[in-house]
């Protein structure tokens, strides 16, 4: 018996049966960082195939879950009554092996599995199965072509960094969890030179554009497959790599921005093609000019030459129209009014500080 299982494995290091490798598939892998996942190998149009073999190659950065034995590969119904025998060929490259001594042939369906661990790295690559051969129960024939398969690889989390000014711009590409710790805002209009923010809680949209507000750190968006409420309004947009973007005809542009110690969405600067470059998983506004009365007191053109800027506008803070960050030089002491200018020397009352209310004794 041993030595007819080693001539048929012979056999088939040396030819191929009469169906193609195109009856070959493995499906496409979509996975976050790290997390163990299965790469799965079908067949169709099995026919008269009692026996198979390929290299298989891991998509770069993947690894097995188990590094001898089997390596965890687990047959499907088409392989059914058939014997496995798996040899390594090289890091991440195995030698894989199916027949039946008795000539019965596959069916159509699921051939195996074979459980690995994705790559730290997000991003998409590709992997192989080279050196496909079969043998039917009539005919033998060569090497047949190869099969390849992608493997997407997505990040646990989008990580955003917020400066001392306590503001910043976000757009992703996926769902993600809003952490407790910050608050998360939408564009709805701009009126009466103030861009109004509704708030967002909860999971936030994918490609959907935002002003993230909270303290100077780190914060970790995780991404989940959790549904969200689309957002109806929103003036913001964005992208999810660095873009170069046109304004629209009669639109312009607005990126957030900290000129003289103050934080605000400024008029995009645009090169001599009539674009700006919006940074990956940032967002900007964009909205027709005839939105904006350009002699409103709250639009920064107080001196020729200015850069036309908006203010935010909290909605649980109304009233406040005000500039709500500053640049870390003046973060510790800078207050605004209820009415968002700037003051010197507070007196008793109410006040922003760091873009919170605070109460002057």
């Amino acid at each position: 018996m041993k030595s007819r299982i080693l001539n048929l494995c012979a056999g088939l290091s040396l030819f191929c049966g009469g169906a193609t490798a195109q009856t070959l598939s493995v499906q496409s892998i979509n996975v976050e960082a790290e997390a163990e996942t299965e790469i799965a190998v079908s067949l169709a149009g099995a026919n008269s195939m009692t026996a198979l073999q390929f290299n298989l190659a891991l998509p770069e950065g993947f690894t097995y879950q188990q590094n001898s034995g089997n390596y965890g590969i687990t047959l499907g119904a088409a392989a059914a009554g058939h014997t496995l025998s798996v040899s390594e060929l090289a890091s991440c490259e195995l030698l894989v092996v199916l027949y039946n001594m008795n000539l019965n042939t596959f069916a159509d369906g699921q051939l195996l599995t074979i459980p690995v661990v994705a790559s730290a790295e997000a991003g998409t690559t590709n992997g192989t199965l080279t050196k496909v051969r079969t043998a039917t129960t009539t005919a033998v024939s060569t090497e047949c072509a190869n099969v390849n398969y992608s493997a997407t690889v997505q990040a646990a989390a989008y990580e955003l960094s917020v400066s001392a000014v306590g503001l910043a711009t976000m757009y992703l590409g996926q769902n993600a969890v809003i952490p407790n710790d910050v608050e998360v805002y939408v564009a709805s209009d701009v009126k009466d030179g103030s861009v109004q923010l509704e708030q967002v809680t909860g999971v936030l949209p994918a490609n959907t554009g935002v002003v993230v507000r909270a303290n100077q750190g780190s914060y970790s968006f995780a991404y989940t497959n959790d549904s969200a409420t689309p957002v109806a309004e929103n003036l913001f947009k964005g992208s999810v790599v660095a873009t170069y973007v046109t304004p629209q005809a009669g639109c312009s542009a607005y990126v957030l921005s900290v000129v003289d110690g103050q934080v605000g969405m400024y008029l995009a600067a645009l090169n001599g093609e009539g674009k700006f470059l919006n940074n990956a998983n940032k967002a900007y506004m964009e909205f027709a000019d005839n939105k904006l009365d350009l002699k409103d007191e709250n639009l920064d053109t107080s001196t020729p030459g200015a850069q036309l800027s908006l203010r935010f506008k909290f909605p649980e803070t109304t009233g406040i129209d005000g500039v709500v960050g500053t640049t870390s030089a003046t973060l510790s002491n800078t207050y605004y009014d209820l009415q968002g200018r700037k003051v010197t020397h507070p007196t008793r009352g109410l006040y922003i500080l760091n873009g919170k209310k605070v109460f002057v004794k």
